[in-house]
């Protein structure tokens, strides 16, 4: 499952669930359980859900270890630039269409380019995400194959 662009393996996915019920935040818990148990591919945060995932993440686990950085570095940025981006997460979508693997390499290119992350973390991440869609029947035409 992809959240806040992030590939998170499936039984990470689980454990943050566990960690959020552990302090308290139930529903971004069964926000994130729904969605694992539809098959979401990408489940968008809001800014509160992405809050106290990084706050349940307080003694994080390697396998949520850069969920838990790209949403405290985008925290960071967000405070520090005034940023507030009221979002409704309340439906989830869970359709595996290629344009969700498009939306997210675009995202990150964002976010290369405007210099919130370095380009070894982009190419990680976005290989990552590349074999992520694989593993579930999406590729982009203009892959190139060496990725």
């Amino acid at each position: 499952m992809l959240l806040a662009c992030i590939a998170v393996a499936d039984p990470a996915v689980v454990e943050l669930s566990g960690k959020l019920r552990d302090v308290g935040f139930d529903a971004t818990a069964s926000r994130i359980e729904r969605g694992y148990e539809e098959k979401v591919i990408m489940l968008s945060l809001d800014t509160t859900e992405r809050g106290e995932i990084i706050e349940a993440l307080v003694e994080c686990p390697e396998g949520l270890r850069d969920l838990r950085t790209v949403l405290q570095m985008e925290a960071t940025r967000r405070d520090r630039e005034d940023i507030s981006q009221p979002t409704d997460t309340s439906e989830v979508v869970g359709v595996p269409l290629a344009h969700e693997l498009e939306e997210a390499l675009g995202e990150l290119e964002r976010d290369y380019h405007h210099g919130h992350i370095s380009r070894e973390e982009w190419a990680d991440r976005r290989r990552a995400h590349l074999a992520w869609f694989a593993e579930r029947g999406i590729v982009l035409a203009s892959v190139d194959a060496r990725d």
